[in-house]
């Protein structure tokens, strides 16, 4: 589910050191900023008789003008506080793409594997590049209690290059029942997002309005877009469109990095079967292999 915006606090968080500061006198949400010393003295005359009249006048001045200086401000500052803006609704958005589970794959630049095969990777490599048909999970939610509108959404194409050579890995699974299953075609321009199941749906059916998705704070919708190309090394991003109270923008998403992302067609990679093994359950094997079951291509 939908990267306002970004934040990366699920990587590279480190915890703040709590801060201390000696006791002071201090002016807080007034236009003085700054330590509060108290100027003047109260000087008893000399004849030890009644202190002269412009004494008296001067103390009184003075004592106004502390006053005001304390809470005349404050006032000001509380008056421009009651007077703040209702926060703005806008669509926000969590992208991932690194999770390495059922059904995803990668193409592994440099990566041999031979006869004896290899055991299945526990988590993405890190030189590998998504392969078509991978996950892209994105979580859209609103930053208020007024709800939007998602209207659209699409692929922007950034660059294409020839597809990634290396190795095919695939992580094994069983079978999966995400909630809302897109299908993205990176071989054409401006691609739109196509729905091809829908799980909230009671009879499991593509729905008739395919984009008017609402969200809002608390109320989340999760889409899994598989992006696919049978001939390119991809880079793109996720056009966003939504609208709220009769006005409309575009949110675009991008990877934990920032960057656009990157997804190739398997077509110049050496594949990889996967197969069981007395000793193991599930085993890579070069595609070409006895040991690869008949259905392998």
């Amino acid at each position: 589910m939908p990267q306002e915006q970004r934040q990366d606090p699920a990587r590279e968080s480190g915890s703040p050191e709590a801060l201390s500061a000696g006791t002071r006198n201090e002016v807080n949400n007034s236009d003085v900023q700054g330590n509060v010393t108290l100027i003047g003295s109260v000087f008893h005359s000399p004849t030890r008789g009644k202190a002269p009249a412009f004494a008296a006048a001067a103390l009184t001045l003075i004592a106004a003008a502390s006053l005001y200086l304390v809470f005349g401000p404050s006032l000001t500052a509380k008056s421009k506080n009651s007077e703040r803006k209702p926060a703005k609704t806008q669509l926000r958005a969590q992208a991932s793409l690194t999770n390495w589970g059922c059904g995803e794959s990668a193409v592994v630049p440099g990566l041999k594997v031979g006869p004896e095969g290899m055991a299945p990777l526990k988590g993405f490599p890190r030189t590998g590049v998504h392969a078509s048909g991978g996950t892209i999970e994105v979580i859209l939610q609103g930053t208020t209690d007024e709800e939007l509108i998602i209207t659209d959404a699409r692929a922007e194409v950034v660059k294409r290059r020839a597809p990634l050579r290396g190795t095919h890995v695939v992580s094994p699974c069983g079978s999966d029942a995400p909630i809302r299953v897109f299908d993205v075609d990176l071989d054409k321009e401006n691609a739109p997002l196509t729905l091809l199941s829908d799980g909230r749906s009671p009879s499991g059916q593509v729905p008739r309005e395919r984009w008017k998705y609402a969200v809002k704070l608390g109320d989340a919708e999760t889409f899994e877009i598989h992006p696919h190309s049978k001939t390119h090394d991809v880079e793109f991003q996720i056009l966003v469109a939504w609208s709220s109270g009769g006005k409309g923008d575009v949110l675009v998403l991008e990877d934990e990095d920032g960057k656009p992302f990157r997804f190739t067609s398997a077509s110049a990679a050496e594949p990889l079967c996967i197969a069981s093994t007395t000793a193991h359950p599930y085993w890579l094997f070069p595609a070409a292999s006895p040991q690869c079951p008949e259905s392998a291509s």
